[in-house]
């Protein structure tokens, strides 16, 4: 289904630049961006501190919907769901459903197969305990055996958490770790383990590019990460009984005049090594790494598979 808004509140949006891309329910709840050769980490992730306000406005439009199981129902889904849209910013959206038979989702049509998948969800990053972090730093660094056994070679790849998203397709929570409630994740199992299957909401943006070179029209198509925008309760529950879940999936379609990217809203939240390391990565980014960013509905190492499939 495509649905063009043209009256939305804006509340609900995502930016997306070369360097990453956040999640935004009013302000920034979570961002994801390149790791730059850092350590062994390909994407940096900073969950920030839950907002139970938005928790409250998400929930009396969706929650009630998203406890049921719309196996085969897909239409009534999207109706009762409509009235989120109008948190939104204006704009063109593609909007599908993948059941727990078919997994559509999570198909990568390149490769002809079902990708695994996990839930990237971490502490929130607290701005108040940035000294704390600091001195427990320099303990680490001094406690020799301790730095010699964990690669850690800064305070940004000691106060942050990453991932690589090679082998699975990553799900980024936009709601910390301290906000899950192990008792609703076990509710959730229970129904799972009894045959429903209620579904989760997933949303990123996809910008559009191409370029012409000498051999033809070139790709240069890029993606946001796959942002949760409601259902991180059930996805736990879904990941521990190694289910494929039920996706209702929301993609926003930009130009690239469409983009944008806060780093004030960002500076404000993140530690200021966070924050040093996403702006300085903005100075530097060239080609190479800009196709480290997710291309055109795959990662940036599903994208390395495709290559050498396609050559080897």
């Amino acid at each position: 289904m495509h649905i063009q808004l043209t009256n939305g509140k804006g509340i609900i949006k995502i930016g997306l630049s070369e360097v990453g891309s956040y999640f935004e329910f009013e302000k920034p709840t979570s961002v994801v961006w390149l790791g730059g050769g850092h350590g062994t980490t390909a994407y940096f992730i900073s969950l920030l501190p839950y907002d139970e306000k938005n928790r409250n406005e998400k929930s009396q439009i969706i929650d009630k919907a998203t406890n049921l199981d719309f196996t085969d129902k897909e239409d009534e889904a999207l109706e009762i769901i409509r009235p989120l849209f109008d948190l939104f910013e204006n704009g063109n959206y593609e909007i599908t459903f993948s059941n727990s038979e078919n997994k559509n989702f999570f198909l990568d049509d390149y490769m002809l197969k079902i990708w695994d998948w996990h839930l990237e969800i971490f502490n929130a990053t607290d701005v108040l305990q940035a000294d704390e972090l600091i001195s427990d730093y320099k303990d680490f660094k001094r406690d020799k055996k301790r730095s010699e056994r964990i690669i850690c070679n800064n305070i940004l790849e000691f106060t942050t958490y990453g991932f690589y998203d090679g082998m699975h397709l990553a799900l980024v929570a936009t709601q910390p770790l301290e906000s899950i409630d192990s008792e609703r994740v076990q509710y959730y199992k229970n129904i799972i383990s009894s045959g429903r299957r209620p579904f989760a909401i997933i949303i990123n943006k996809y910008c559009e590019i191409t370029e012409e070179a000498v051999c033809g029209t070139v790709d240069k198509s890029f993606n946001s990460h796959h942002y949760v925008l409601d259902g991180h309760h059930k996805l736990l529950a879904y990941q521990q009984l190694r289910i494929h879940p039920p996706i209702l999936y929301i993609k926003a379609i930009v130009d690239k005049d469409e983009l944008y990217f806060s780093y004030d809203k960002l500076k404000e939240q993140l530690f200021s090594w966070q924050y040093e390391h996403i702006s300085g990565n903005k100075n530097e980014i060239n080609t190479t790494t800009k196709n480290n960013l997710p291309q055109a509905g795959h990662t940036w190492w599903q994208n390395l598979f495709r290559i050498l499939f396609r050559y080897f």
